[in-house]
């Protein structure tokens, strides 16, 4: 038999490509994460190259399963080849291809053994603290023995509500309730039910003949008779549910808070708003006509009072020392109640908002300087309850 000797030197040029080679990962089952040097790189079954010369961490991820890991390294190819290679017979049908351009080696990764990596093994065992056969990490109960259909959490009545949403979870109710039951079917739910075993319309119990509003509270010791209310407001109500009685609330569709007697308290941007109109309000010298720079922290205003209907806005107009003090007088009511006209052309009802003026009184700076008659020159914007 004719051998022909050939050094990988001397066939490098013809044969070698580059030092990439293609490997294939699979696993059993599929669909596995594959990481490359902690990198994901997507599922299994996947072919990607990979670089010869260097070594490779690879690891394989699957939910359920232990994670496997292994390191791959280019080796020369045939193991039991070295130095140079021998080309002859059918010798070329199994040498790679790739060659080590450092070593003049044919180096590569070897697909068997990488192949031995492919099965996965037994499940790792379910982790179910609580018993109920449903894994910790799909439980949204982990700790608490509960259902499937709960994901895990309980409903320890058993209406169909789970504990978590039902208001009374140790008695079956229904859903409109919360959970709750209605025991006289008065539509009172027992939970709020005064009498619930005996159906009424007054929290559940029914009407007195000295209770004309029919609100558990007799009418002697009723502070609202005409109006439905509650006992601990002496049979008043309270709309808004800020904790005062409509009776005592200045406010009793909006929720305040008792030092406005039930009214909110103005926010910090309604009040910013308020100083910026009153620096930004300037009237033609000696006049009451507003000039046109001042409409747009006007109409800022107008918007607050727009928003809140609750709000009562109070006008004050100001002026300095200068000139005769009955002069300055009327001038400040004439500006307090410009502004008040204007507001009125914005859509604020003129109910809601009083005007005066009080011409040199109250200055906020001395009226010895220009600076100071400037800041006295002024119209102030409260809001009152």
């Amino acid at each position: 038999m004719l051998l022909l000797a050939v050094s990988v030197t001397s066939c490098a040029t013809i044969l070698r490509k580059d030092t990439l080679q293609e490997v294939n990962f699979t696993t059993n089952p599929p669909n596995a994460d594959i990481f490359v040097d902690g990198k994901k790189i997507g599922t299994s079954p996947l072919a990607i190259p990979l670089e010869t010369t260097e070594e490779h961490s690879i690891e394989y991820r699957l939910n359920g399963y232990p994670t496997t890991s292994y390191t791959i390294k280019g080796d020369v190819l045939p193991k039991y080849v070295v130095g140079d290679i021998f080309l002859g017979g059918g010798a070329l049908g199994w040498i790679p291809v790739l060659v080590d351009n450092h070593t003049n080696k044919w180096r590569g990764f070897d697909q068997y053994e990488i192949d031995q990596y492919t099965n996965f093994g037994y499940k790792l065992p379910i982790k179910d603290k609580d018993g109920d056969g449903i894994a910790d990490d799909k439980d949204d109960c982990p700790t608490v023995m509960g259902l499937a259909a709960f994901n895990g959490c309980p409903d320890s009545d058993g209406d169909g509500i789970k504990d978590s949403e039902d208001v009374c979870p140790s008695t079956p109710g229904l859903a409109k309730f919360k959970g709750c039951a209605d025991t006289d079917g008065d539509g009172v739910p027992d939970n709020l039910d005064k009498c619930p075993g005996e159906a009424g319309t007054v929290v559940g119990c029914p009407k007195k003949a000295d209770d004309k509003d029919g609100d558990g509270v007799e009418d002697s010791k009723d502070e609202c008779p005409e109006k439905a209310g509650l006992a601990k407001y002496n049979g008043c109500p309270d709309t808004d549910g800020d904790g005062i009685s409509d009776n005592k609330d200045k406010c009793p569709e909006v929720a305040g808070i008792a030092k406005n007697n039930g009214c909110p308290e103005i926010n910090e941007e309604d009040k910013k708003v308020l100083t910026e109109a009153m620096e930004g309000l300037f009237f033609k010298s000696g006049s009451s006509i507003i000039e046109r720079k001042s409409y747009p922290v006007l109409d800022n205003v107008a918007k607050i009072m727009l928003a809140h209907p609750e709000y009562k806005l109070e006008i004050s107009g100001y002026t300095d020392n200068t000139g005769k003090a009955s002069s300055n007088l009327k001038l400040s009511k004439a500006r307090a109640a410009a502004a008040k006209a204007y507001f009125i052309k914005d859509g604020v009802n003129g109910s809601r908002m009083t005007s005066e003026g009080y011409g040199i009184e109250n200055p906020r700076a001395t009226n010895e300087t220009a600076e100071g008659r400037a800041l006295n020159r002024r119209v102030e914007f409260k809001v009152k309850f």
